[in-house]
């Protein structure tokens, strides 16, 4: 552990997955039209779909995966530049 955290040989997630990653495809809207968040949701739908059934497989409940992953992008917008 590194900080509370699992050192960098046992973080399979970001190693594994970019292997191999999908490509989110681009947004076919503006960002300022009205349709551009449905837009995006759809783009990321599969991939986040993707990431809980991950972590539910190695053992995580869903709905805490779920919580997390809200918590994760809240965090990450207030702590944008």
């Amino acid at each position: 552990m590194v900080s509370g955290r699992l050192s960098p040989q046992y973080c399979f997630f970001p190693r594994t997955l970019m292997a191999k990653e999908a490509v989110v495809r681009p947004p076919v809207h503006e960002v300022n039209a009205i349709p551009y968040d449905a837009d995006c949701q759809d783009a990321l739908g599969p991939h986040v779909d993707e990431l809980i059934n991950r972590a539910a497989a190695a053992g995580w409940n869903r709905t805490r995966v779920a919580s997390a992953l809200m918590y994760l992008g809240a965090k990450r917008l207030t702590s944008a530049p």
